[in-house]
């Protein structure tokens, strides 16, 4: 068909398997057409049950993660509170070498977590591959050709990227602005309020550019 452009009748492309139904007038059309929808409605549940557990799993090391970031922080305090008032290397040695186990630590929970990401992006472009395809197909077979493209597909590896990149990565670490600026509050009024402002100030730019 590809090669010589030739056409089939609709009996003849069931036949062979290139459509799963023939409907005998317009109304049969418009409803199988809704049947259609409504199976893809279901597969939104179906992908996010696929990936919850890799999802909570992800939640949890990125809450590790960000308690982790508090670590040279509290490492400064510690040097000026202690070392720097009693001339203690020893303490200074133990202080270094927690902080740096804590910040391998913290470099291993981000590299499990976008791990378990890249493995729940499988599973969802492998859950919703199938229904995609059948959806593309059965859409380009009832309007006649006339709408023919790869744009489910395309959108699905916007899905699958989105899982990978620095989008999801924002989604997860978000919820822990709140305590970052406490903090900042806690050491001076001023430092948070300076956090605030560069929130906006990013949020902002964020929406220029988009």
């Amino acid at each position: 068909i590809l090669m010589t452009g030739s056409h089939m009748t609709a009996q003849r492309a069931y036949d062979i398997g290139f459509i799963q139904a023939l409907v005998p007038d317009r109304d049969a059309l418009i409803e199988h057409a809704e049947w259609l929808a409504n199976e893809l409605k279901q597969c939104a549940p179906l992908a996010v049950q696929t990936i919850k557990t890799h999802l909570l799993h992800a939640g949890l090391y990125s809450a590790a993660v960000n308690l982790l970031a508090l670590v040279p922080i509290i490492y400064m305090l510690q040097v000026y509170d202690r070392v720097m008032s009693s001339g203690n290397q020893t303490t200074l040695l133990m202080l270094s070498l927690l902080m740096v186990a804590l910040m391998a630590s913290m470099g291993s929970f981000n590299w499990v977590r976008t791990r378990i990401l890249i493995v729940a992006s499988n599973k969802i472009e492998k859950s919703l591959r199938p229904l995609v395809l059948q959806a593309t197909f059965k859409r380009a077979l009832l309007s006649g050709g006339l709408v023919a493209n790869a744009q489910p597909l395309n959108d699905l590896q916007g899905l699958r990227g989105f899982m990978t990149g620095p989008g999801i990565f924002a989604l997860f670490d978000a919820p822990w602005f709140p305590i970052y600026i406490a903090v900042m509050f806690i050491f001076h009024p001023w430092f948070g309020v300076a956090g605030i402002f560069a929130a906006i100030v990013m949020v902002l730019l964020a929406i220029l550019n988009e």
